[in-house]
Formats: structure tokens, C-alpha cells, sequence
């Protein structure tokens, strides 16, 4: 995991125009490497990422040569290998960018995620006892409780929207002949759209769809939210119905619901939170216990069963041959 967070840094580096920027002024890409010290940066990352990719795909081709069998795509990949024409260095890149999109976005948005709810203790009661009035210590959230949770689908459009378009995980576009506001359902950042828009503020959403000043006359929607799938209800649901989140001191104050990009945020490709310390209790041992079950049973069974079958049934049956 330590290599594998020390080679996400250097990728991220390597990606960021401020550390190489041969794709804004292509001459650079003659000079001497010596006299290019994002070679040096290069050449790190890609001993890491080889190193990396081809030690997860041995991995695999172990559990095949020893009779596993999981709902792995690489597995289902090794075995159509000859039919699909893949090579091996391929097949392990094939794995590895699935790892490296998967990963980075993901943990950037929950990082932002959890330093929204750290800093903001009165959204994160007001979601707990939301779910609390749900389901108690009955059993774990499931996909389908987020019908009935309109607070926590309003804060999950905070974060995930209205947070992320301020603080985008990949902020790499550089607007060059806007000529317009809005294109195609998305839009550049209109404070005047918004009430309190430096604010995390979820209950917005519950006073417009697209979480903007009610009454406003326009003739567009605003997408409330992003390209990743529904399991990331599920892993807001439970974080905040098994944990109580606080910062620690030092960091800001717990009632600061205001955010400073410069002196909060990194910079780099992906726009992650700076280190921050928090508390992570659970709420109660019957909720503990139920969480560590639940990733025993993910670790001996592989998918959680409900996510697993709405995976499948999203499906057409050509996207489906290789989690059978």
C-alpha cells in the first residue's frame, strides 16, 4: 500500500503542468535530460508503475494457476486472452489504469467528503439522526434506504456537486473561448446562482433540485451529479450512520462552514484536502460489529450481494461475461 501511495504521488506530479511542462512549450522535449529535471520524475514513475502493474497481474495469474476463481475482470481478460489479441504488458496496464482511476478520484472526493462533515457538526447529526429514524441499529444502510433519506441526498449533492465543481478531482480544464455559461447540462461557477455559495450548506437541495435560489428563471439544469456509480451512496450512508467525525485541534474551527482553496486544498493534478487529523469513534459496538462483518464477508465473497446484483442487472450481457 506505502508503494502504491508513493507511486500515485509521483503519477500525479508527472501529470501536473507545473512539474513538466514539455506539453505546453513542446520544444522542451529536445533538451538534454540532464538539463530536464522532470526526467528524473519520469523515469521514477514509470519504474514504479511497472513495477506495480506487472506485480498485481503475476498476483492474478497465481490465483489462476492455483485453481481461483474470482469476479476479477483481469481473470476474465487471462482467459479470453488469445481471442482478445492482448498482450501481457497490455493486459497488466489494462488492470492498472483501472486501479489508478479508480482510486485517486474516489479517495479525493471522500477526503473532501469527510473534512466537510468534520468541519460541519451539525450537517453530520442532522444526517445521523435522519438514518438513525430509519433504520437504527437494525441492520447496515442499503442502496435503496437512500429513497427515504431526502438530508443525506441533499448532502451527498453538496459534496459531491456543488463541493466538486469548486474543487474539481481532476482541475485540468482551461476554459479557452467560453461563450457560454451553461453547455450541455454543465456550467462555469455563477456565485450569483447560488445563496451562501461559499458555504457548505446541504439543505439547498431541498429547496431546489439544482440547489439554487429558489424563484430563479432559467431555462437549463444544472447536473446535481458526477460520472461515479451509486456505491458511493452506499459508502456515505454508512460512514455517517456507524461513525462520529471530529477534527482534532488545530486545524479549524468546527463551525467554519466557509473554505479557503489556497490554504485547505493541495495543487497537483488530483485536488485533494491537506492532511488534516480527525476522530473516528463509532457510535456503538452493535454498529462496529456489523461494519467489521460486513468487510469479512466482502473479503471471503467478494461483492456486497445488493451491489453485486444491481452491478449485473446494469449490464447488457456483453458487458457482463466477465462477473459470471
Amino acid at each position: 500500500m506505502q508503494d502504491f501511495q508513493a507511486y500515485i504521488r509521483n503519477f500525479s506530479k508527472a501529470l501536473s503542468p507545473e512539474s513538466a511542462p514539455v506539453d505546453l512549450i513542446p520544444p522542451l522535449r529536445y533538451i538534454p535530460d540532464f538539463m530536464a529535471p522532470w526526467m528524473k520524475l519520469w523515469n521514477e514513475t514509470r519504474a514504479q508503475q511497472q513495477s506495480l502493474y506487472f506485480s498485481f497481474l503475476r498476483c492474478t495469474e497465481q490465483g489462476l494457476d492455483s485453481g481461483s476463481r474470482e469476479r476479477c475482470i483481469i481473470q476474465a481478460i487471462l482467459a479470453r486472452r488469445e481471442e482478445l489479441g492482448l498482450t501481457r504488458e497490455m493486459i497488466a496496464y489494462i488492470g492498472g489504469a483501472l486501479i489508478d482511476a479508480g482510486t485517486e478520484t474516489i479517495s479525493t472526493l471522500m477526503q473532501s467528503l469527510i473534512l466537510c462533515l468534520a468541519k460541519n457538526p451539525r450537517c453530520l447529526k442532522k444526517a445521523q439522526e435522519e438514518i438513525d429514524d430509519l433504520i437504527g441499529d437494525k441492520r447496515l444502510p442499503i442502496a435503496s434506504d437512500i429513497d427515504e433519506l431526502p438530508y443525506i441526498q441533499a448532502l451527498i449533492k453538496e459534496v459531491f456537486a456543488q463541493i466538486h465543481r469548486f474543487r474539481p478531482v481532476l482541475p485540468t480544464g482551461l476554459p479557452h473561448a467560453a461563450i457560454h455559461d451553461c453547455h450541455g447540462g454543465y456550467t462555469t461557477i455563477q456565485v450569483e446562482l447560488f445563496e451562501r455559495p461559499d458555504e457548505f450548506w446541504p439543505e439547498r437541495y431541498l429547496l431546489t433540485p439544482d440547489g439554487t435560489i429558489p424563484g430563479l428563471d432559467k431555462d437549463y439544469t444544472i447536473r446535481p451529479n458526477l460520472p461515479f456509480g451509486s456505491g458511493k451512496n452506499i459508502l456515505v450512508m454508512r460512514l455517517i450512520w456507524a461513525f462520529d467525525l471530529g477534527l482534532k485541534e488545530g486545524y479549524a474551527s468546527e463551525n467554519n462552514m466557509t473554505w479557503s482553496l489556497e490554504e485547505e486544498y493541495m495543487d497537483g493534478l488530483t485536488l485533494s484536502p491537506k492532511k488534516f487529523d480527525i476522530a473516528v469513534t463509532p457510535r456503538s459496538s452493535v454498529r462496529a460489529k456489523m461494519i467489521e462483518d460486513s468487510y469479512m464477508k466482502v473479503g471471503d465473497n467478494g461483492a456486497d450481494d445488493e451491489v453485486a446484483e444491481r452491478l449485473r442487472k446494469s449490464m447488457t450481457l456483453d458487458e457482463s461475461w466477465w462477473i459470471e
